[in-house]
């Protein structure tokens, strides 16, 4: 091959390859993180570094974590040191918000899921205040500083009129009656109504991947988590 055909095949290569890099597809932009909202109460699986299952976490609506991975049934999240396996249909997936800014020095923002809370007279039945309390949270439980909320009976109305009962009165009235052309002198004792001991507030919850339980009283402030 003399010297401009050499030339000549070189030019029409680079040609060629300039076209093809022309009507070549752009690369796909890569995914932004992604994280998961658990639309009902579920048990997800925990999954074990070589990808097998190993055991069950029962996981609140409403609960959010980050994605991991995901294929085209499943997802897998990041439960602190621990990875967790859900179904695509019992979650919502979207792009990763922005991190929280702490605006207390200190404080680990997080997510903070109420699992239960009921509200009632130590030994009393429990009435179950766990909606009333979610109303006290920040938009989807985001705490970029511990919530502090007074333990009251705005709570429960039904727990608060179970607090008070009768007592025999203090003070004596007299009623005349008369009965048969007598006259009769009755005393009643009309009754007293006070108040018992407080009201408790017992809340369990999930932070950070741990859960955990507390108690306040009423009159007291409560500090969650």
């Amino acid at each position: 091959m003399n010297l401009n055909s050499l030339l000549k095949t070189l030019l029409f290569m680079s040609v060629a390859s300039m076209a093809a890099a022309q009507n070549a597809s752009p690369p796909d932009k890569p995914r932004p993180p992604q994280q998961a909202e658990f639309i009902r109460t579920v048990n997800a699986r925990y999954q074990t570094s070589d990808g097998l299952s190993d055991g069950q976490r029962r996981m609140e609506k409403g609960t959010i974590l980050d994605v991991v991975s995901q294929d085209i049934g499943t997802v897998v999240l990041d439960y602190g040191k621990s990875r967790l396996v859900a179904s695509k249909s019992d979650v919502r997936l979207f792009d990763k918000e922005p991190s929280l800014q702490a605006t207390k020095p200190g404080f680990k923002t997080g997510q903070i899921v109420i699992i239960s809370a009921s509200y009632s007279l130590h030994g009393n039945a429990p009435r179950n205040v766990k909606n009333r309390l979610k109303t006290y949270l920040p938009d989807k439980g985001m705490l970029t500083a511990p919530l502090i909320f007074p333990v009251s009976d705005d709570l429960s109305t039904a727990a608060a009129n179970a607090q008070f009962i009768a007592l025999p009165g203090v003070s004596t009235q007299v009623v005349i009656a008369t009965r048969k052309g007598a006259v009769v002198v009755q005393t009643q004792s009309p009754g007293q109504i006070v108040a018992t001991s407080p009201n408790r507030l017992v809340v369990e919850y999930e932070y950070l991947g741990k859960r955990y339980r507390k108690v306040g009283v009423e009159g007291k402030d409560m500090t969650l988590p």
